[in-house]
């Protein structure tokens, strides 16, 4: 894994090295019309427990990824982009991280319509996790859940029909699976995003799979900024097969920017709940139902780094007693 790393990097440094050393001979036509942009993401933590339920205090660092943007003309561009997460087993240290690939997929854009295909990032959960804002101290609802996968192959895009309404759809293969979340093979998606006036927002969003027992996504959001640097966020999201079991929830929240809203304050408040028949537990079947809270400050230090402290607690649905809270130091590096 050491190894595939430092090759990327060193790729990296190629293409941008060839780059610099071609415009400055002159051997691209036109070099404002061909650009490379690196990607750099991080997130990591400090976390303490402060119930008798929960872990020792711990450095951790949640993710980290790197690559490029690809820009040439006639509206094509390419994304490349590796996932380095840590794999650290009991009794040993972050020297062992897990690469894989995030995403490579080629876009393609033509006036008010957006083409996506390969290994691309699933479109139901952007809008969300856009208004959220806070990514890399908490996960959106679709995403955080394992409603649906994050990524996938297959083709996805956007058509705006106006300045304020756009359709998105995508047909993907449902062969990228991670912990808690199995599609069969091939699932449909369509969403609408409309915004009937310049400070709401609205989405809503279905998938259908026909070879996982009939498996359906529907979920709505409304994001609304109540007055300026106040705005509020709420959705619900049901996972369901007709004949068996269903999985749902909502999320609400409220963030309030102070000093041009490079200091926001924010909470939010999430529920999660699912039945299933007896002697029937598919594979994407959650079984950690309870209610979430999240709530702290997040303050953008500079515009590449994010620093937040917070309050993160966790209570079951079935049983109660065991409640875990922790107090968050978050962090985020971010070049893109």
């Amino acid at each position: 894994m050491k190894r595939i790393f430092k090759y990327l990097l060193l790729f990296l440094l190629i293409v941008f090295s060839a780059r610099s050393s071609f415009a400055s001979t002159g051997f691209l036509p036109d070099s404002s019309k061909y650009k490379v942009v690196p990607e750099i993401m991080l997130f990591s933590n400090f976390h303490q427990g402060i119930g008798g339920d929960t872990h020792e205090p711990n450095f951790e660092i949640k993710r980290a990824t790197l690559g490029c943007q690809f820009h040439v003309p006639k509206g094509f561009s390419s994304i490349i982009r590796l996932d380095v997460s840590p794999n650290q087993p009991l009794g040993q240290n972050y020297n062992m991280v897990n690469v894989y690939l995030r995403a490579m997929y080629i876009s393609w854009k033509k006036g008010k319509f957006l083409l996506n295909t390969g290994l691309v990032d699933n479109m139901q959960h952007m809008t969300q996790q856009k208004f959220w804002g806070a990514r890399y101290i908490f996960k959106s609802y679709l995403d955080e859940y394992r409603f649906i996968p994050a990524i996938d192959l297959g083709f996805n895009g956007r058509y705006d029909f106006l300045d304020n309404l756009s359709l998105e759809f995508g047909m993907m293969t449902g062969t990228i699976k991670d912990d808690s979340v199995s599609y069969g093979k091939y699932y449909y998606s369509l969403s609408l995003n409309y915004k009937p006036v310049k400070d709401l927002q609205m989405k809503v969003h279905s998938t259908y799979s026909f070879q996982n027992d009939d498996l359906f996504t529907i979920g709505a959001f409304v994001g609304w900024n109540i007055v300026p640097h106040l705005r509020f966020g709420a959705e619900y999201n049901a996972k369901f097969s007709p004949r068996n079991i269903m999985q749902q929830g909502a999320s609400a929240y409220l963030i309030y920017g102070f000093l041009e809203d490079k200091l926001n304050l924010f909470a939010r408040y999430d529920y999660l709940d699912s039945w299933c028949r007896d002697g029937f537990v598919p594979s994407w079947y959650v079984a950690g139902d309870g209610m979430a809270l999240v709530a702290g400050c997040d303050w953008k230090v500079v515009d590449y780094v994010r620093l937040s402290i917070n309050y993160q607690g966790w209570l079951p649905k079935l049983n109660t007693d065991i409640m875990k809270s922790y107090v968050y130091l978050n962090v985020e590096f971010r070049v893109n």
